[in-house]
């Protein structure tokens, strides 16, 4: 590799992480970005665990990234002077005699043995119904994924990383050897544009993109101070937050478009809230952002079949603050041996 930057378009979960992984690793880069109020990112809860809790099955290579995931956010709470990694735990509330079995058999298995407490716990929860208890997700937690973005893009205003503009491709002039964009040159270009890549990046719009739409709400406690150690997944999350403040979510919306919050994902969320606990809240906040899910829910990484300096992280979908410290080890490190991606992260694995 040349001592040229690597560009790096949009500053997301996906471009932040891939960002500070070159950091790590001394390899210059530049982020171009143009700040959005509402983007899926932002709106993300941040939460992290290594299960998928509805189908209680573990995420793909869950180990591997778990294993990634602490070293590489407490190297950026250092070098962004800034604190938003919390280890909450994640508490899945059952509603039968059978989940309480269910669980107990999986976690006691070899597969699960490293991710959940086999041990059904009674302890009781202020404001949450658990009649038939609960069980402990191990390593799990949450990044404030605002002050996340917020907290790096400061950082690499700092030290001449971050650019804030709109970037357009007609600026971009692509060749064998380089990149160009206006009147600089860079060794690579990484796209890391999330679901607006699908609408229009003329290299990638391609891909098997399948956009889901996600909407949260935030609640504060009308009656009392509501103290509530855990994240509890239970239909819906309910985590705590700074200044007596709860996220509740999220709604899932298949192949839309529209980034506006409706009434309808509302009603959910406030449905499937009261399913778990009837405290008195008011709703003080609801967003939504369209996250860059895929058809096969594997990441999309690699490099353009015909421009081989042009390429592509992206497709993290609703695990990005879990997946994404992982999936840059692997890219930048292919990169930087010029190997081959696995085959299942590949963007080769399609015909585009």
């Amino acid at each position: 590799m040349n001592n040229l930057p690597l560009l790096i378009i949009g500053q997301g979960i996906a471009g932040t992480v891939l960002a500070a992984s070159l950091q790590q690793r001394g390899i210059p880069f530049v982020i171009v970005n143009q700040s959005r109020n509402e983007t899926a990112s932002k709106v993300a809860s941040g939460l992290y665990n290594p299960i998928v809790l509805k189908r209680m099955k573990p995420v793909w290579n869950a180990a591997a990234m778990i294993e990634a995931l602490y070293p590489f956010y407490d190297y950026c709470e250092t070098i962004s002077g800034c604190k938003f990694h919390y280890t909450n735990k994640v508490i899945r509330v059952f509603k039968s005699v059978k989940e309480q079995n269910d669980w107990h058999a999986i976690a006691s298995s070899e597969t699960f043995g490293h991710h959940l407490n086999p041990d059904v716990q009674f302890d009781a929860i202020e404001g949450i119904e658990t009649p038939y208890g609960f069980g402990e997700v191990i390593n799990s937690g949450r990044i404030d994924t605002e002050l996340f973005l917020s907290a790096m893009r400061s950082h690499w205003l700092e030290t001449g990383n971050y650019v804030e503009a709109p970037f357009h491709y007609t600026d971009l002039e692509v060749n064998e050897n380089e990149v160009h964009w206006q009147g600089t040159t860079y060794q690579r270009i990484v796209f890391c544009e999330g679901y607006r890549c699908q609408l229009h990046n003329p290299f990638f719009k391609e891909l098997p993109f399948a956009a889901t739409k996600g909407e949260v709400m935030q609640v504060v406690p009308q009656d009392s101070e509501w103290e509530l150690r855990y994240i509890v997944n239970g239909g819906v999350f309910i985590m705590p937050l700074p200044n007596q403040e709860f996220k509740v979510g999220a709604t899932y919306a298949w192949d839309t478009f529209d980034e506006g919050p409706t009434k309808e994902a509302l009603q959910e969320l406030e449905q499937k809230f009261q399913e778990i606990t009837h405290l008195p809240v008011t709703i003080t906040g609801h967003r939504a952002g369209i996250r860059p899910t895929v058809r096969d829910r594997r990441p999309l990484l690699g490099w353009h079949p015909v421009h081989r300096k042009v390429g592509i992280f992206n497709g993290l979908g609703s695990r990005g603050i879990l997946m994404a410290p992982w999936l840059a080890t692997v890219f930048v490190e292919a990169m930087q041996n010029d190997t081959a991606l696995p085959k299942e992260l590949d963007i080769n694995r399609f015909t585009f």
